[in-house]
């Protein structure tokens, strides 16, 4: 399968026709492993779950990093109707317990690092440890049933509890095509995936390049150290957040070789595009917005980027619609409506937690200017200033655009005459050459209405976010009390 020629058949068999041919599918920091390989330690897994009661049609739970032997276990389980089901391995006990106890799983495979954790289980809950490598085996035949989804990811609960998403074949298979396109993906090329393997980035972006005929260098965890080892392994695309792109620029790290940048979880400021565009000259930026249940919805393309460096303002877009996917915003039923904010929903056939329209509810609140989707929030995210309703991400957007800023977060505290008012918690690019409050707030207040200005002000060195890359604003208010 390539990003132009129609796949005729499901992902599971497009999946493994396109690592049978492939001299090189996964590059780690020490290893290579050909598709061939990958397929023979794949059925070698199938052998070790059969070995371990892993019951058919039932998932395997998994807190594993990304690594080649993740994949095989991830491909092991999609052919023979046992799904991967990755979770975060950074979860407390308590968190894995619950998410277990959604997904009701017959075995959970985990990495030796996260054996503590796994040891606090049920005892009911059968825990194996991902053994160094699995013995090569030869193609078996698969077993799956035709409902069987080929993993299940989870939902990044920022609000909540995750929540487990079934990837589907059908889906899986438009979505990898989906996926080609908007990251520029091609026959030959090497994708090196930062996000973790439970994430959408991870596991699944990973499945895509490889259906694609790409390779991939999955990075187990972020830090410099480890970066500048798969680094080695000559990426053509590289996947990762902001931040990360910020501090491989200020550790001089970033991959001179690399053509794609691709990133996601939050914009990037006009000073940080310019400065890699300075050191990496020809680099191609890419920022794609999606959901576990549906992804990608929208594209900033790099001619977009070029724009924004022109136009600042743009670069807080998300995108435009991808290819074969409807985008409307649903008016809210207050006042929001008269300014075009409102839910994104989407429509498309290579979403996973789609109705049966294809139509998916994201949660996500935004408005359409000029065929760009600009996001404003989450439903639960929303400030009530007032009577007047304020978004905090349309605040973060606007304070990130000043250059002096790196990232922001804003949250609704307690107000005794507006019930709530905003406050913004700010890092600074520079922590030695600060910027006066009063400046943020003019800044601010020239492009956003007086009421989303915010009254208090916080500095700090980092902003919590999850390993997906995204705000944990419940733990800003929580530090705020």
């Amino acid at each position: 399968m390539t990003a132009d020629a129609a796949p005729a058949t499901s992902f599971r068999v497009a999946l493994v026709d396109a690592l049978s041919t492939a001299e090189c599918a996964i590059a780690e920091a020490e290893a290579r492993w050909s598709g061939p390989e990958l397929l023979s330690a794949a059925w070698g897994a199938a052998r070790w779950l059969d070995a371990a009661g892993a019951t058919p049609s039932v998932p395997v739970a998994g807190l594993l990093y990304g690594s080649a032997r993740s994949f095989a276990l991830a491909i092991a389980g999609a052919l023979t109707g046992r799904p991967l089901a990755p979770v975060n391995p950074k979860m407390t006990p308590t968190e894995l317990a619950q998410s277990i106890s959604l997904l009701a799983p017959s075995v959970v495979v985990v990495e030796p690092a996260s054996a503590a954790v796994a040891a606090e289980l049920p005892p009911n809950v059968r825990v194996l440890t991902l053994p160094d490598r699995f013995e090569p085996a030869p193609a078996g035949t698969p077993t799956y049933r035709p409902g069987d989804p080929i993993a299940i990811l989870h939902t990044s609960g920022t609000t909540g509890v995750p929540k487990p998403v079934p990837i589907s074949d059908d889906a899986m298979l438009r979505k990898a095509r989906a996926t080609a396109r908007a990251y520029e993906l091609a026959p030959g090329d090497r994708l090196c995936t930062v996000p973790p393997f439970h994430h959408m980035s991870g596991l699944i972006m990973g499945w895509s390049a490889l259906a694609s005929g790409a390779s991939i260098a999955p990075v187990p965890w972020f830090s410099i150290d480890v970066w500048a080892r798969f680094a080695a392994t000559d990426p053509s695309h590289v996947l990762m957040v902001p931040t990360m792109i910020e501090m491989l620029l200020r550790a001089d790290k970033l991959p001179e070789g690399v053509r794609v940048i691709a990133y996601g979880g939050s914009p990037m400021s006009p000073t940080l595009l310019r400065a890699v565009m300075d050191a990496i000259p020809g680099v191609r930026f890419v920022q794609v917005y999606g959901q576990t249940e549906g992804s990608p919805l929208t594209k900033l393309s790099h001619e977009d980027h070029l724009v924004g460096l022109e136009r600042p303002a743009l670069l807080a877009a998300a995108g435009r619609p991808v290819e074969g996917l409807d985008l409307r915003i649903e008016p809210l039923d207050d006042d929001d409506a008269l300014v075009g904010v409102g839910e994104v929903v989407v429509r498309g056939d290579h979403l996973f937690g789609a109705d049966a329209d294809h139509e998916l509810r994201t949660g996500d609140f935004g408005r359409l200017d000029d065929g760009y989707l600009f996001l404003v929030g989450r439903k639960g995210d929303k400030i009530i200033r007032g009577g007047e309703n304020v978004y905090p991400l349309e605040v973060e957007r606007a304070l990130e655009a000043h250059p002096a800023v790196v990232e922001a977060g804003v949250i609704g505290v307690p107000d005794a005459r507006l019930g709530e008012t905003i406050k913004a918690i700010v890092v600074l690019a520079d922590p030695d050459a600060p910027v006066s409050t009063d400046e943020l707030t003019a800044f601010v207040r020239h492009r956003l209405s007086g009421f989303k200005v915010p009254t208090e002000w916080a500095f700090a060195a980092s902003l919590p976010r999850n390993a997906s890359g995204k705000l944990l604003r419940r733990a800003l208010a929580a530090d705020a009390r």
